[in-house]
């Protein structure tokens, strides 16, 4: 189908011209240059206000459907100049109108809750409108536009439309996450009481035609022509149920969900996107994840701990809705070592338990997956340092494997359904509330004996790893930046290497010990160990990013980070 999006650099209409390209043939229709970066559609500049060219692009297209985006949106400017808000939101809902009706075209036109007067509440299609000022006239004149010139048409109004789309329009929620995040105060109207339209629900696909208390999504709405039944017409509004004050809206703007929340990685997350002024919903069995790590999070009021297991299917199910931001799927089973022993185990929590996810998203219509990979999928590469797009040999691990057949899915969902994904390969990661991996088993040998150490391979294994600060700090960076692809792929670590020796060295100094080294020979400490791992870092440097901690120093805090939490040292033993 050929389908247009006018005002396409805008919240709404930007997130369904993502929404749609790859599965339509779209014409993404916006003044200047196109600010969502390289896709499957078609860019074409075109100005409501000058009396011709958006029509003119329809026509040329021979559009089928139309999402009817564009508009001069800021009140004070309309107020200052109404002949240009009468051009724009009248005049350039005409063209609109006059093309879908020339050319049978479905026409879905978005309007406002600014045609309502606001003096009582709430409003339903069927209240009359009392538009003050000249952006809510000039709306409401505009949806007349379009239901007398397309008269199969339908009309959206939205309200307060916000989004956690990297790169999208600065809105008021933007500006709370900016100030919280500064630790500045937000002021904000107390008597003001709205509902809110989240950008990507606004112009999801897939949401039912009409539902009790709201109304179709709008792109549905342009693309539903089973029958006269089952398409809207005439006026809907596509807002939240709820309503709130500007005071309330701060904890509802942004949500996200993160498996495995109750993990090294995935608690660390929850707290950064608290930190952030966003609200969290956790996922983890607790099998590995302490919950004690989440303490600060669940006394922020902004968090909700769910216990279930995602190598269940459905187990995500009734927690997604187009209205989550970002899934972070972190949730895995990532002990290399043991994997021969329990060859099924990687293939359900890491494979099974990211196909449970997406196929959750994409039954919700949650839209962006974030998923934590790994640089073992390179196997033992035969390029150093290794960058995202080296070709893979010969896979050494069944984790390895397990990972790169789950980052396959991401990528076939994304080609499949318009999931976003981006996949993070991780070095292995240090830092506070590390609770795996050779810095706690050594520790945990030199506590209980000061005077042995038993090192699997002969020590000169060559490993980066990077500080849990600096892989948080990544991955913002990586989000803060929108990608023209579907799936965009990110190394994390650093240019750094340290010998298994050297590591050994690092721990002994910090706890005062020397040690006899026993040596288990070879340069593989188990099946799956590759003798070095360096990854190319350029494309997340490229963003800005750097990493501040150094190896040695990210060693030396997990250290003591394990000192200092006995507790966590006993739950290894045990």
């Amino acid at each position: 189908m050929r389908v247009a999006v006018t005002g396409a650099n805008g919240l709404l209409g930007g997130e369904a011209v993502l929404q749609l390209a790859g599965r339509h043939e779209v014409l993404a229709l916006g003044r200047g240059p196109c600010r969502l970066g390289a896709g499957a559609f078609t860019w074409a500049e075109a100005d409501l206000g000058d009396g011709g060219s958006v029509e003119a692009a329809l026509r040329a297209f021979g559009v089928q459907a139309v999402l009817h985006a564009g508009a001069a949106t800021d009140v004070d400017a309309c107020e200052r100049e109404p002949e240009l808000a009468w051009r724009v939101n009248v005049g350039g809902t005409e063209q609109v109108a006059r093309a879908c009706r020339a050319l049978g075209a479905r026409l879905v036109a978005v309007s406002t809750d600014y045609v309502f007067d606001g003096e009582r509440g709430p409003y339903s299609e069927d209240d009359v409108p009392n538009p003050r000022g000249a952006y809510a006239r000039t709306k409401r004149c505009g949806e007349e536009a379009a239901l007398l010139l397309a008269p199969d048409c339908a009309v959206a109004r939205v309200a307060v439309v916000y989004s956690g789309r990297p790169g999208a329009k600065n809105t008021f929620a933007t500006q709370v996450v900016e100030k919280l995040s500064r630790g500045e105060p937000v002021k904000a109207f107390s008597d003001q009481y709205v509902s809110t339209t989240l950008a990507a629900s606004g112009a999801a696909q897939g949401r039912a035609a009409r539902r009790a208390g709201s109304w179709a999504a709008p792109e549905q709405a342009a693309l539903d022509r089973r029958g006269a039944g089952a398409v809207p017409r005439g006026v809907g509004q596509t807002t939240r149920p709820d309503l709130g004050d500007r005071l309330e809206f701060r904890p509802r703007m942004a949500r996200h969900v993160v498996t495995g929340a109750a993990g090294f990685i995935g608690s660390a997350l929850v707290d950064r996107l608290l930190a952030a002024g966003d609200e969290v919903v956790g996922v983890d069995n607790l099998s590995t994840g302490k919950r004690r790590f989440l303490d600060a999070a669940e006394a922020s009021g902004r968090f909700t701990l769910v216990e279930r297991d995602v190598t269940e299917a459905g187990a995500l199910r009734d927690l997604l809705s187009p209205e989550i931001a970002t899934v972070f799927h972190l949730a895995a089973n990532a002990d290399v070592r043991f994997g021969p022993d329990r060859p099924r185990r990687d293939l359900e929590q890491n494979t099974i338990a990211t196909w449970n996810v997406l196929e959750a998203m994409r039954l919700a219509g949650a839209r962006h997956v974030v998923f934590s990979s790994t640089g073992s999928v390179y196997g033992e590469a035969p390029v150093f340092p290794t960058p995202e797009g080296c070709p893979f040999p010969v896979q050494t691990s069944l984790y390895g494997a397990s990972k790169l057949a789950a980052e396959g899915l991401v990528q076939a969902y994304a080609e499949s359904f318009g999931i976003r994904g981006t996949i993070f390969r991780f070095v292995s990661i240090v830092g506070e509330r590390y609770q795996h991996g050779h810095v706690l088993d050594f520790v945990a040998q030199l506590r209980r004996d000061p005077t042995r150490l038993r090192v699997l391979g002969n020590g000169k294994q060559r490993k980066s790893y990077l500080h849990i600060g600096d892989c948080l700090d990544a991955i913002q960076a990586a989000l803060a930046m929108p990608s023209p692809r579907k799936v965009e792929i990110y190394n994390l670590g650093t240019d750094e290497l340290v010998t298994v020796d050297d590591s050994i060295a690092v721990i002994c100094d910090e706890l005062g010990v020397e040690p006899r080294r026993d040596y288990t020979g070879g340069e593989r400490g188990w099946v799956g160990d590759n003798p070095m791992i360096l990854l190319d870092c350029k494309r997340i440097r490229a963003l800005g990013w750097a990493p501040r901690v150094t190896i040695r120093e990210g060693i030396r805090r997990t250290v003591r980070y394990l000192v200092q939490n006995d507790w966590l040292m006993s739950e290894a033993r045990s």
